[in-house]
Formats: C-alpha cells, structure tokens, sequence
C-alpha cells in the first residue's frame, strides 16, 4: 500500500501526519507534497528523502499530478492525507483529484474521510456568499441606491463595500468608490482578493445591456434588488421567473402570451431558413447552369467509350471533349474536340471560352480510373467549366459537391492503393525473383548436371555462378555469368550486397553438397543472404534448407553414407584422430550387422513337420456319421 501526505499547514502539523501515516507502509511508499519554502524544513524535520518530497505550485499542478499517478500505479486502496485548513484550497483540490479516500485532518485532531464526488457535493450545497467585501454595482437611481446601500450595512456589518457609482450617486459613504463604466468593471474582476458577492440592482430604469455584462463577468457571488428592495441569489431560479414575470404584467403583458409569441417568431424564423436553404442548394439560385458538358480524356479507349454512353443517356446536350494528342483518335464521340496541352496558349484560350461566355460549359467529367494523367486533372479540376462530375472505373458517377461520396472515393482510392502496395510488398518479401545463383562447391561433371537440372526448374532465369578459381575454365561456360570467389577483394563483396539486394537480387541460392570436399565453400555458401538456399547432393536430388524434415533425411543419409561405408575411401588428407574416430564408429556397424543376423537366425528356427497321430474312431462315432451323412458319406467313407 502507498501513502501521499499534502502539507498544507504548519511543518509541527505535517510532522505529525507523517508519523501517523507512516506506521503501517515501506519507506520507500511514502511520498509528500510540501511548497517549495517549507521544502528543507520539512525535510529535516520528517527525515524522509529528498526524493520523497515533491515541490508544489499552481503552475506545476498537472505535473505534481502527473508524478502522483504514476507514483501510484494500478495500487488499490492508497492512503491520502491532508490537513483542513484554510489556505492551499488548489492543494487540497490535487488531494480530491487522485484515486481512494482522503483523510481531513481537523485542527482540533479529528479525521474526516472525503471523496471527489463527495466533495462535490457539500460544494454545491454550500455554494453562495462567503465572508468578505461586497462589490455595488450602481445602476439605479440614487435614492434606490442608498436604500440598497443601508440594507447591505444591516445585513453585513462587517463587510467593506466597494461602489461603481455614477456622478449622482456622489454623496453615499462607501469604503471605496470607483467610476460607473467598463473600465471600472474590469479593474473590480482584477482585484485580489475577490469580492465575496457583487449586487446588481434590476430596478427596470435602463442599462440593461451594462447589467448583463456585471453579470457575466467573475466577480462573485450575485445577488439581485429590485425597486422594492427585495433581494435573492441569482442562483434561485425560481424567484428570478417571478422577478421577470412580475416585471413583465407591470409592463401590461402576459409570460404566457409573451412565450407563445416567441415560440411562434421561432417557428417562422425556422420555416424561412428552411425555404432559403431550399432556394440556395438549388442550382437555379445562384445562376442557371448551361446544357452544354466538357468532358477531359483521362482514360484508356474503352471506358471513355463507356463514359461517354452513360454522358450522351444523361445530358442529351453539345459534348465537347479535352483529349490529349495520343487520344486524338477518339474525337468522333465528341461533338467539338480541343487538343488538351498545357504548354501550348491555344488550349488555354480555349478553355477559357469554355469557362466564360455564352458557350459555357454547364458540367464537366472528370474520370478518376486510376490510370494516371494526374496533373492534368488537377489542372482541370481546378478550372472553372462548371458543375463537376466525377466517373471511376467501374462507371459509377457523383457530384463533386456531395462531399459524403467524393470522401467515400477518396478513401476507397487510397485504400486500393494501399492494398496494392502492401501486396508489392508481401510479393517482394515471400515471393523470390526469377534469378539463380551457384556456389562452386561442386566438381565440373556434378555442376553441368546441377545446371541442366536448374535450366529445367527456371527455364527463363538467369543463372550466376560464384566460382572458385581452379573451376572457372571447366565450368565457366555453363552459366550466364560468373564471378570468381575471392573474400578478400572488395569487388566480390560488391557483387554479393547487388545480389542481396536491389533490382538484380538473387532469389534462390544453390550449394552442391557433393561430398567432393569444399567445405569452406559449403560454409560461406550457407552463411551469404543470396535468396533461398537449396542443396544439391551427388545423386542429382535437390530440396530447400528450410524444408527441415528433407535437411534431416539428409544429414541422417549423409552421416550413414560416411560412416559406414566410406571408412577407406575418404581417409586421404584426414588427421588421424578423425579416422580413429570413424574406426570406432565403423564398430557400432558391425554391432548392428550383428543384431541383423541374430534377428534372422532367430526367426529362421527349425519347425516340426512330423504329421499327428490319427484318432482311432468308435462304432458309435461311424454310426453318427452314416445318419447325419446318409448313403453320401457311406460312399464317401
């Protein structure tokens, strides 16, 4: 469990909160809040670390905050302790905001338990005027002004009261005067400390406009008068109705008319701008919209063909068409054809008797198919040549304006493009290119086999061979390209990171395991990343290095071959401990050719073929059988 102390009154006081708290937790899950001048002294007095004490102010408060949540973690239940004085309420307001229950510590030595949604709640209760000054702001008339100024001294004798007054008003006796306006108003909002209430009198003798504004200004707590003197919060809703309603029957009228009135201007007022919405979002209001439609060849041949079916069904009207010269072809399904090119002023001149004039075009179409031709129609997008109508590939047709669809688009185009990218990608990572290379591990005749082999598998690949020097004029000439193995030459390191890498990589990597030696380039073979690596073995039979269930069968085979069967033939340029090694391996050979012997021996034991005695049969046995048989098995017997 952890614990957070907010010391927020004297450091005799904190002290002994931090004993108490501390009682029952680690060192280490303690932390306390001081302010930076009571910071050393608490230190000293508390014996906590320096670390332990955090430093606050209302300019770091969300960073206090920040340090005491993440000091806190996910701990349930953690203890916050706070003394209840009457300073440091944005101290006891960070205590409020954290997780748990906070402990008030009372002067007298009771502790009080406190939540955030209980605070806010006893907050609201006892929200309303607080000891202090009272601000008057004047505007009424002066002899209602010093009655209200009277009441003020009977019901807060102790207050000082601060006027905004006119020049009428000079005679009242107040503890501080300042002129009516809003400049006076302003100040009084800057002062500190602030006003505990501001009295605002509604006397309905004018200025209602500057009222509002005292209203809306922080000044304090509010309160009304009225010509009679009467008074209540501004918070009392309930009296400020009868207050508007009583002034509004002194002024001759009734609320429940006066709100019938309004309800009914309100409704007109939302018929209206129904109506001009209407007329506005009509394609008549602004201007009437020319037949004629302008149409920009940004496609293949047979979707304008498309397009163009769909445009003549729609807008039986004049088609002019934008083409590029490579589409000049297609200027028979068009009406009137511009040879669309940016750099030559004949197309602009002509595009801007399209925009302007009275042979203005009323719509444009703007195929957006995803085959390119973008500048152009960002250009013409951009131009003025109506109201624009956009075509994707699959014919389906929107305004421009909708911009519900035209984002619709948008994300369903970029979305494609997407897909189609991350798909390069995934090909570029899981597919391998169409290209070959061969380390030379191998002797001429075993390589001419693996080429053939290869020349079948990727019939239009090419094929790279990494040789090394004794096999580059044997097998040279059996593949496209060659380079000779050498790893201390910065050019074969070269040559490697192109194969690696970049638009000539490698995509499969052949290394002959032969058993014809070769071994360091086996290894070297094994450890380049030049694609995906495939073996070959002396008998022609190939398959991937990832395949681990054919690797296995083939270290399996590699390690049977070797061991059993060429003790003799591979002991040439062998250590001697190696070959004494695979003397005693060659044993558990002769053991298993044992085992294979005693397992046939026992299986080929002799059997008795000897025939069994016959069973004499009794004259009751004959008889049983004449009768169940009949002359049959008499005749067979």
């Amino acid at each position: 469990m952890k614990a957070i102390v907010f010391v927020n009154g004297t450091v005799e006081e904190a002290v002994e909160a931090v004993a108490a708290v501390r009682a029952g937790i680690p060192p280490e899950a303690l932390r306390a809040v001081v302010c930076a001048a009571q910071r050393r002294q608490f230190i000293a007095a508390s014996g906590l670390r320096p670390r332990q004490v955090l430093i606050y102010s209302s300019w770091l408060w969300l960073v206090v905050y920040a340090r005491l949540l993440f000091f806190l973690g996910l701990k349930r239940g953690p203890q916050v302790a706070c003394l209840a004085t009457d300073h440091s309420g944005g101290m006891k307001l960070l205590a409020l905001a954290l997780r748990g229950c906070v402990s008030l510590r009372l002067p007298d030595g009771r502790t009080m338990q406190l939540t955030l949604g209980r605070f806010l709640w006893l907050a609201w209760q006892t929200w309303g005027p607080r000891p202090g000054d009272i601000c008057l702001v004047g505007a009424a008339e002066a002899a209602q002004l010093s009655r209200i100024l009277a009441d003020l001294r009977r019901r807060h004798p102790q207050a000082r009261i601060h006027g905004l007054l006119p020049a009428e008003a000079a005679g009242l006796r107040v503890d501080s005067r300042a002129p009516l306006g809003v400049g006076g108003l302003l100040a009084a909002c800057c002062r500190r400390p602030r006003f505990a209430e501001v009295v605002i009198p509604l006397t309905g003798r004018g200025r209602l406009g500057f009222k509002l504004f005292a209203w809306l200004l922080p000044l304090g707590f509010r309160e009304i008068y009225n010509e009679n003197n009467d008074s209540w919060p501004a918070r009392d809703f309930r009296a400020l109705l009868r207050h508007v309603s009583w002034r509004l029957r002194n002024a001759g009228l009734d609320l429940v008319v006066l709100l019938r009135r309004l309800a009914w201007h309100l409704h007109n007022a939302w018929l209206d701008s129904v109506v001009l919405w209407r007329r506005v979002s009509s394609r008549a209001f602004w201007f009437d919209i020319p037949p004629g439609v302008t149409v920009l060849c940004s496609a293949s041949p047979d979707r304008l063909a498309a397009i163009m079916s769909d445009v003549r069904r729609r807008h039986p009207a004049h088609c002019h068409g934008l083409l590029p010269r490579d589409l000049l072809a297609l200027a028979g399904l068009f009406d009137a054809v511009t040879p669309l090119a940016l750099a030559a002023p004949a197309a602009w001149r002509a595009l801007l008797a399209l925009a302007f004039g009275r042979h203005r075009a009323g719509y444009l179409v703007l195929p957006y198919t995803g085959e390119g031709r973008r500048l152009i129609k960002l250009v013409v997008a951009l131009l003025p040549l109506g109201r624009r109508e956009i075509y994707n590939e699959n014919n389906d047709i929107y305004s421009a304006r909708d911009l519900r669809l035209l984002f619709r688009h948008f994300r369903w185009r970029f979305g494609d493009a997407l897909q189609e990218r991350a798909r390069r990608w995934r090909d570029w990572a899981t597919l391998p290119p169409n290209r070959v290379t061969v380390v030379g591990s191998a002797s001429g005749l075993r390589l001419k086999q693996i080429a053939a082999d290869l020349r079948r598998i990727h019939p239009r690949a090419p094929v790279h061979a990494l040789l090394p020097g004794s096999l580059v004029i044997p097998a040279a000439h059996l593949f496209d390209s060659h380079t000779v193995l050498d790893v201390f030459s910065a050019k074969f390191w070269l040559k490697i990171l192109s194969l690696w890498v970049g638009p000539r990589r490698s995509g499969y990597l052949v290394v002959p395991c032969t058993n014809e030696g070769y071994a360091g380039l086996k290894l070297l073979g094994f450890c380049l990343p030049v694609g995906r690596r495939r073996i070959y073995n002396e008998n022609g039979d190939s398959c991937l290095v990832r395949q681990f269930r054919m690797m296995a069968r083939h270290i399996g085979w590699r390690l049977h071959h070797r061991i059993f069967y060429q003790m003799w033939s591979e002991r040439r340029r062998r250590p001697w401990p190696l070959h004494l090694l695979h003397l005693f391996l060659y044993s558990f050979r002769l053991l298993a050719g044992a085992a294979v012997l005693l397992l046939v021996r026992w299986r080929g034991r002799p059997c008795d073929y000897r025939a069994p005695a016959p069973v004499e049969e009794s004259p009751e046995t004959e008889d049983a059988l004449s009768a169940s048989h009949g002359p049959v098995g008499a005749a067979h017997r």
